[in-house]
């Protein structure tokens, strides 16, 4: 995972749309799990659009994503620690 500055300069570099997810996600009480469908209500995004800049967010190691494991077409969305 990026440092703290190194994620700032990251996220100055990603979509309006990428920060408001990465933001939505900090903000959660423990760093998520979130779902897809949760998070595009809280974000007022479509889900189509939050799957795209999560795949960026992932890309830069920002966050995880993970497959439901009661339903394996749900994905969850989690901020990324040093230890994970």
């Amino acid at each position: 995972m990026p440092s703290d500055s190194d994620s700032d300069d990251v996220l100055e570099e990603l979509s309006t749309s990428a920060r408001l997810v990465y933001l939505a996600l900090e903000h959660e009480a423990d760093g998520g799990p979130i779902s897809q469908s949760d998070l595009a209500a809280e974000v007022h995004l479509p889900p189509r659009t939050v799957r795209r800049v999560a795949d960026d967010l992932e890309g830069h190691d920002l966050i995880e994503t993970r497959h439901g494991q009661q339903d394996g077409r749900e994905i969850h969305y989690t901020l990324t620690t040093p230890d994970r």
